[in-house]
């Protein structure tokens, strides 16, 4: 499957402690003779310096859907919802050491979405696991960064360990709850950020991105082989 994310983001600087940021996700999929795309998320975050080194995010993620889209009358897998359909709460606290720079943070969701699909819905070249009353449990992560800078240009190395705390689960076809067992551990990710400012506030990117480690079912359909990301940021 193919995963198209284009986005808009909006980043208000209040002053030197305190900043805000929106963000509206469109999402699209293409792979076995499916083809999907909307708009999927809003992200509304708020960053605010707590002391002389640290600063810490605090924020939502909004679903527009409700990770239950229907195709020609068959709820589709994980894989294609435009949205995890759950509104969390995110948190990150963020530091500088030397020429490090560190973040730690929580994705928590507070409602569920309502995917109803059975892998028997769907007959496709790949097998989807059934999400029928999907619950979703909480992430925590770590990011550390080194850039360096050049003239006009930055590169910055990302390493990225998610871990999903427990186990997800679903309702099978006789109304019981069970875990999808492997869906709880660890994703290792890494990255690459490549920048070229232009000229005065404004900035290309390019970003590549891959897993490293794997957990041994990722149900939400959130799993990518790779990533690569193209983006134009000006400040006015």
């Amino acid at each position: 499957i193919d995963v198209y994310n284009p986005y808009l983001e909006y980043t208000r600087i209040v002053n030197d402690n305190i900043s805000f940021n929106t963000r509206i996700n469109f999402m699209a999929h293409s792979g076995n003779n499916v083809q999907t795309g909307e708009i999927g998320d809003v992200y509304f975050t708020g960053d605010f310096k707590i002391a002389p080194k640290f600063k810490t995010v605090v924020g939502f993620k909004v679903p527009l859907q409700s990770g239950n889209k229907i195709k020609q009358g068959v709820t589709l897998p994980m894989d294609y919802q435009n949205t995890l359909g759950t509104f969390d709460f995110l948190w990150a606290l963020k530091t500088n050491i030397e020429k490090f720079h560190l973040a730690i943070g929580w994705q928590q969701p507070l409602t569920q979405n309502s995917n109803m699909f059975f892998t028997t819905d769907f007959v496709s070249s790949e097998e989807f696991l059934t999400t029928n009353g999907f619950r979703r449990n909480a992430d925590i992560w770590f990011r550390i960064s080194r850039p360096f800078h050049h003239k006009s240009w930055s590169f910055i190395p990302n390493l990225l360990p998610i871990y999903h705390l427990d186990n997800d689960s679903y309702v099978d076809e006789f109304g019981a709850r069970k875990a999808i067992l492997g869906s709880k551990g660890l994703t290792l990710n890494a990255d690459i950020q490549i920048d070229y400012k232009l000229c005065e506030n404004n900035v290309v990117g390019l970003n590549f991105a891959a897993p490293l480690i794997n957990r041994d079912v990722i149900p939400d359909g959130m799993g990518r082989k790779y990533v690569l990301t193209l983006d134009y940021r000006k400040s006015f």
